[in-house]
Order: structure tokens, then sequence, then C-alpha cells
């Protein structure tokens, strides 16, 4: 019976790929035969690597696979984030930084599926996010009504279904209460204080405040955005909040 679903399912895939051909994100190849829907084998090769030594505190890469991991990088030693722990499954650039501004400003929701994938072949993600809260960085509803979705939201859902065993649930349970510039022109000190005080509390399910929150957002580059909505839940109660981001920034 396995083998005749496979049989049906490749079957079906072709099917789709003559009547709605998929493209690399990189180079345009139709179809690409690799292991990712939108990357072909190539264009793979451009992806950074992402298995170095890390900060556990906020997911920087600090050293090649022979270093150990350490907790709190001199950064986050510094300036601590208001979450405890982080994680993230990509480093953005090559490809990756494709599938992400793909998916935030061209509405390619397509793309989710080899994000969802590389969420699957992240080391001990679904052991990080075991009956966590899952609450998406939210946008302000000026930014959303230019977009046909939060793509925070859209990255925690694929979570659910890229570990339906972890017991996750998403809750949104911050707004934004101001239009904020975008990050991509800050640097460290503006990004914090672009985000300072930019997000409220509101409790859109009841959720025990000693519940584990894990935040989600797209991309991870100094922690501001991530760290003050940590602030936000703590100051409304919540004591074990921790992050996620899909792709790291170095």
């Amino acid at each position: 019976m396995g083998n005749i679903k496979a049989d049906l399912k490749s079957a079906l895939d072709c099917v789709l790929d003559f009547v709605a051909p998929r493209y690399c994100v990189c180079c345009g190849e139709v179809n690409p035969c690799g292991k990712y829907k939108y990357i072909c084998p190539e264009c793979e090769e451009t992806i950074p690597p992402s298995n170095g030594a890390k900060c556990l505190v906020c997911a920087e890469i600090i050293g090649d696979a022979s270093h150990a991991n350490v907790i709190g990088c001199p950064h986050c030693r510094e300036n601590p984030p208001h979450f405890g722990r982080s994680m993230a499954s990509t480093v953005f650039g090559g490809a990756i930084r494709k599938l992400v501004t793909g998916l935030k400003y061209n509405s390619s929701v397509h793309y989710l599926s080899d994000i969802t994938e590389f969420m699957r072949e992240t080391p001990n993600l679904e052991a990080f996010l075991l009956d966590a809260v899952l609450v998406p960085v939210p946008l302000h509803y000026t930014r959303r009504l230019k977009r046909p979705y939060n793509q925070s939201e859209l990255i925690a859902n694929c979570l659910l279904k890229a570990f339906p065993k972890s017991n996750c649930i998403v809750a949104k349970l911050l707004k934004r209460t101001r239009h904020t510039e975008t990050q991509t022109r800050l640097g460290k000190f503006e990004r914090a204080k672009n985000m300072k005080n930019a997000f409220a509390y509101k409790q859109s399910i009841p959720i025990s405040h000693t519940t584990r929150i894990v935040l989600v957002d797209d991309v991870m580059t100094t922690t501001a955005t991530l760290s003050e909505c940590a602030n936000t839940l703590k100051k409304n109660g919540f004591t074990s909040i921790d992050a996620y981001a899909f792709s790291r920034r170095l």
C-alpha cells in the first residue's frame, strides 16, 4: 500500500509540474529535481552552513563545528535579551535569503514547503518546541494592510506541520502599538530604540503565565525585535520565554 501511495504521489507531482511548473528561487531552473522543491542542487550550495558552534541565547554562530556551544556570547553577556534561549534553522544568505524575501515581500507562500523541510532538518528543534505556546511577532495594522498575511504566523504554523507531535499551539498574544521603521537599514542600537515599547499584550486565549512561550519570527539579526516582544510578555507576568527564527542573519 505504501508503494502505491508513493507512486500516486509521484505521478501527481509530475502532472502538477507540467500544469504549474516550479522554478528555482536563485537561477530559475524549471522543476528542480533536488531535495527541495524551489532550490536546485547547484543553488543549494549557496546556502551558508549552519552547523557551527552557537550561542544558545542569540543563536549566532561563533565558531566551527569543532567548538562547543556557549550559553551567552560576549554580545549577550553585555546586552542580554529578555528571552532565555533561541534557535534558528538556517543562516540568512544565498537561497535562504531568496526564500525568506520571496515569502515576506512577494506573497510566495509556495516557498513554505521548503521552509518546513528546513525546519524538519534542524537538530533538536522538536525537543526545543515541546509543549510550548508559539507566539508570532505581530505586524502593525498599517503594514498588514499592504501584505496578505503575517509571515511570522505562517512560519509558526509551519512549525506545527513540521512537528505534529510537539504538542504546540499558536497564540496571538501580542499586538504592535505603533508603526516602526523597517529594521533592515538600522544598526544594533537603532534597532533596539526602534522597537522600544512597540508591542502590547493581548489575551487571545486563556494561557497560564507559567506556560513556556516560544516567540516566532522569520529572521533574527540583533535580537532587538524578539527581545522587546519577550519584555512585553514578562511585564505581563510570563516567566518562561524563548525564541525561534527561521533564519539567523550573521
